[in-house]
């Protein structure tokens, strides 16, 4: 999520102006912004020509008992979990290159490259590692290898799902699952609640909603400078 941060003596008024001096210096030819759930200031955005639409995600509220999380889990994620008992073992790493090639392997099996610079990832972990905000999550087998990993970062009240990684040769081991269900018994302990980050995606939606999490809805923003590229996007994203 995109948020804007304000200090907090800051009157209500102070907040929309700010946030319409920050719109007006955006000059990317391509804007597109998913806010916090918690955001309150889209119609600032709507205002200087952005579109708003309506995304979901899922998130899980740990101040539940953990015999009450796993139960609202569905029968197939309950069953995955129980089955991988023994089978694999999760571990924490300090660095985040195994994490890495796990992601690069999950987009290659798309015939996808990384949407982001192979950067991005090292460099929030380290900003974020040694203020205990940010965990590499991994699953491997009894011989050592590496099946999924997740990238988890937080805040004050709530642990993001930022990345998952795969390897595509091991899927059916659904090693995914067992790791999740990891990542939100390590939100519980540090009683933080666990948001999976949302996806449009028609396979991975799904997924994300059987762990029972609570449906929330958060703003994406978009704005597109040249008209006709605007139309070209609306097209593809309607195909």
């Amino acid at each position: 999520y995109t948020d804007i941060v304000f200090s907090a003596n800051l009157s209500k008024e102070d907040k929309l102006s700010l946030t319409d001096e920050l719109i007006k210096k955006l000059k990317a030819s391509v804007c597109q912004l998913s806010f916090n759930p918690d955001f309150k200031h889209a119609d600032v955005f709507m205002k200087n020509g952005f579109r708003s639409s309506t995304k979901i995600s899922y998130m899980i509220e740990t101040s539940l008992p953990i015999s009450e999380i796993e139960s609202n889990l569905k029968y197939s994620v309950r069953n995955k979990i129980n089955t991988l008992k023994g089978k694999l073992e999760f571990v924490f790493e300090e660095e985040t290159n195994r994490f890495d090639r796990l992601n690069e392997l999950t987009y290659k099996r798309q015939g996808l490259k990384l949407p982001y610079p192979k950067a991005l990832i090292q460099d929030l972990h380290q900003a974020l590692r040694s203020r205990k905000k940010s965990h590499v999550l991994l699953a491997k087998d009894l011989d050592g290898l590496d099946h999924a990993g997740l990238f988890l970062v937080s805040d004050y009240k709530t642990m993001y799902c930022l990345a998952i990684g795969s390897n595509p040769d091991l899927r059916q081991s659904h090693a995914v699952t067992a790791l999740i269900w990891e990542g939100i018994k390590l939100a519980k302990s540090l009683h933080l609640n666990f948001d999976f980050e949302g996806s449009s995606l028609s396979s991975v939606e799904p997924f994300f909603r059987r762990f029972g999490g609570k449906q929330i809805q958060y703003k994406q923003m978009t704005k597109v400078s040249n008209q006709y590229l605007d139309f070209f996007l609306q097209l593809l994203y309607k195909i």
